[in-house]
């Protein structure tokens, strides 16, 4: 497995992640989805910008990370359960003690019970005015009401997927959009899935000196980051865009600077 410096170059949501840090302009809930292994050296990275600034990086990135406007719960190894979530969204709600704002943190957030979850929904949909909630998790895997409340930004590396063609006759995008059109109840990682795929075929075209297409892959992996949409509205895009020549421009070109 890489080390996470080489796992947030290979993964093109870092450098977005990164602007929006930047320009403190930080999405009010976030999930962020890499390997466990890397959470809490992840954690210290981003942590220490938004809370203690670029001096603190060093000293954040030294074992687990600590700071009194950040709130931590569950651990790496387990989901906190309802009783941990329930007052999640008054510690966000309490002013910040050095920071600009709070910085709430789940871990295993896809591994929470029912229950829990759903107890984030309120906090997760509108956290107070100082306050930010990320979730940490290795599979996209959310429940569906708590996954389209947050901004998705997902780290691994390519080399970890295998490339593959994406279709090249109507007769095979017809057996991608069958494949995908399983109810999403009984796909709930779907959008892993697509995601996986477009990484496939995007390792694919650079390969094959394809550079343009790969271009159209990674924006299209970038609206589907960056946008929540049903499984059946992204295979749809894909299609369109890839198959049927759908000038993505025309309609998301705000979307690569997000």
């Amino acid at each position: 497995m890489p080390d996470l410096d080489a796992l947030l170059k290979a993964s093109p949501d870092w450098a977005r992640l990164d602007r929006r840090i930047a320009g403190k302009n930080l999405p009010q809930t976030l999930g962020c989805f890499l390997p466990a292994t890397h959470w809490e050296s992840f954690l210290g990275r981003v942590a220490a910008r938004v809370l203690a600034g670029e001096e603190a990086v060093a000293a954040f990135s030294e074992g687990e990370a600590a700071h009194p406007d950040l709130l931590r719960y569950g651990t790496p190894d387990q989901p906190p359960g309802i009783e941990q979530c329930r007052p999640l969204g008054g510690d966000l709600s309490l002013a910040p003690v050095t920071a600009s704002f709070r910085l709430g943190v789940v871990f295993c957030a896809d591994r929470l019970s029912l229950p829990a979850a759903n107890s984030l929904l309120k906090v997760a949909e509108e956290p107070p005015e100082h306050g930010r909630l990320l979730l940490l998790a290795e599979r996209d895997a959310l429940i569906p009401t708590l996954r389209s409340r947050l901004t998705p930004f997902f780290f691994s590396a390519p080399e970890e997927i295998p490339a593959a063609p994406y279709p090249d006759s109507e007769e095979a995008w017809l057996a991608f959009l069958e494949r995908h059109s399983a109810p999403e109840s009984n796909r709930r990682s779907a959008s892993a899935d697509l995601r996986e795929e477009l990484q496939a075929w995007t390792r694919y075209c650079l390969e094959k000196g394809a550079y343009s297409q790969a271009d159209t892959l990674n924006h299209l992996s970038e609206i589907l980051s960056g946008i929540p949409l049903a499984s059946s509205m992204a295979t749809d895009l894909v299609a369109l865009t890839l198959g049927e020549g759908l000038q993505l421009d025309s309609f998301f070109g705000p979307v690569r600077e997000a």
